[in-house]
């Protein structure tokens, strides 16, 4: 269990050394992700406290709150968002890293869009496919991921690779409409 604890605090103080580290990044909004980062955290671990004998996380429970709770705080309406989960337990060492990997690009995105007057639709949806588990996030606004959404990727690309290697997951990017990404676990 310490190892899961370190590893929380050690993505945490990874976060904390890119946004304060670069000067091209606006401190403001480091500050920001850090906290969506230690909110995400703290729920995750307090779930897994809550069910720790099999030590797993219901993935349906902690996208929904991940979701509306940064919906909440960005001022995106409940109702630009579509979520299509299922119940499904994932073992606390997918879930802590997926966990922050989620929150990272749903803050990206929701960063994107705060501003705009009209909000765009976000669909996030879950399949079970051969074994995995697709988690995908669409927007419907083209060439989200072209934007700042991109940009702030770029910045974030180790902790990103890092997290990926950790869940043995990948992250695709739609090509060809460019505005949906899927993580598969």
């Amino acid at each position: 269990m310490s190892h899961r604890i370190g590893n929380s605090l050690a993505g945490i103080r990874a976060y904390i050394n890119l946004y304060f580290s670069d000067d091209m990044i606006d401190k403001s909004d480091g500050l920001e992700k850090v906290d969506d980062i230690i909110q995400t955290m703290t729920f995750l671990n307090y779930e897994f406290f809550k069910n720790f004998e099999q030590q797993v996380i219901n993935m349906k429970s902690y996208l929904n709150f991940i979701t509306i709770d940064l919906a909440e705080k960005y001022f995106v309406p409940r109702c630009n968002i579509q979520l299509r989960l299922f119940d499904k337990e994932q073992h606390i060492d997918k879930a802590l890293p997926f966990g922050m990997l989620y929150t990272i690009m749903l803050t990206n995105i929701y960063m994107e869009i705060r501003e705009r007057v009209e909000k765009p639709t976000i669909k996030i949806t879950m399949v079970d496919k051969l074994n995995k588990t697709d988690v995908a996030i669409s927007i419907s606004k083209k060439n989200i991921f072209h934007s700042v959404v991109r940009e702030r990727q770029i910045i974030e690309t180790e902790i990103i690779e890092a997290l990926l290697t950790q869940i043995e997951g990948t992250m695709i990017i739609d090509q060809t409409s460019v505005n949906s990404i899927t993580f598969v676990l």
